[in-house]
């Protein structure tokens, strides 16, 4: 049961992982754009944001170049509404997943949360939406709470 727990969360974000993974030329700028929550009650900000629509879905992440923190969330789904992080649930609810990366330190995988999509337009292709979701490494847990992102300009692949 604790190998179900955390095989779904982690798979997501190895798979988020791998789509954000691009050079520096597809990153997409976007100064009206922000990406902003609260890790560990500290506020922090994106200085990049890289928004995808892929497959259906939608992966997020920001980056605060000043520190290093990325944020990474990824929404399975590419309609209006709220979807949440649930691997305990059987079988597992995966619909939305997230993870945490500190300046230092081992990245966090969110083992629950809720990510929702607040507003789509798919002829300018912009986003906005909230997230909460709480993150460990096995070790340490964080919470990022009071996520919002939005006027993110997203790219198709």
């Amino acid at each position: 049961m604790k190998k179900n727990k955390f095989l779904i969360p982690i798979t997501i974000a190895i798979f988020a992982i791998a789509l954000t993974s691009c050079n520096e030329a597809d990153n997409i700028i976007n100064p009206s754009a922000s990406m902003k929550a609260k890790i560990g009650g500290l506020d922090w900000s994106a200085t990049l944001r890289v928004p995808i629509h892929k497959n259906g879905g939608f992966i997020i992440t920001g980056t605060d170049a000043n520190t290093g923190k990325v944020i990474a969330i990824t929404f399975l789904n590419d309609d209006l509404g709220t979807y949440s992080l649930n691997p305990i649930a059987l079988p597992p609810v995966a619909n939305f997943a997230a993870f945490y990366r500190p300046q230092s330190g081992n990245e966090q995988t969110a083992t629950s949360g809720v990510g929702t999509i607040t507003s789509l337009d798919t002829i300018a292709k912009k986003i906005a939406g909230t997230f909460n979701f709480d993150c460990t490494d096995g070790t340490n847990t964080v919470s990022v709470t009071n996520g919002t992102f939005s006027d993110l300009e997203y790219k198709e692949e």
